[in-house]
C-alpha cells in the first residue's frame, strides 16, 4: 500500500534481440532504444498481467537456466 492508502500495481516486459540505441537531444543528452524488441517488450507490458514480469522466448532462452521462471 502507498502513503496515500491507493494501491500500487507494477507490470514489466522483458524481450532480448538486437536494437539501436543513440542520443536523440544534444541539449539535454537524451539517449533512446528502438527497434521491434523494444516495441515488444513494450506491448508485453502494456498487455500483461497486473503485478508480472512478461519474458519473451528469446530471454526465456538466455534465463531459463539461472532463474525460476513459471
Amino acid at each position: 500500500m502507498a502513503e496515500n492508502n491507493q494501491l500500487f500495481r507494477i507490470r514489466i516486459g522483458i524481450n532480448t534481440r538486437s536494437v539501436v540505441a543513440g542520443v536523440i537531444e544534444l541539449k539535454k543528452l537524451d539517449y533512446d532504444l528502438w527497434r521491434d524488441t523494444v516495441n515488444t517488450a513494450s506491448r508485453m507490458e502494456s498487455d500483461g498481467i497486473a503485478d508480472s514480469i512478461q519474458v519473451g522466448e528469446a530471454a526465456y532462452q538466455l534465463l531459463k537456466d539461472k532463474y525460476l521462471i513459471g
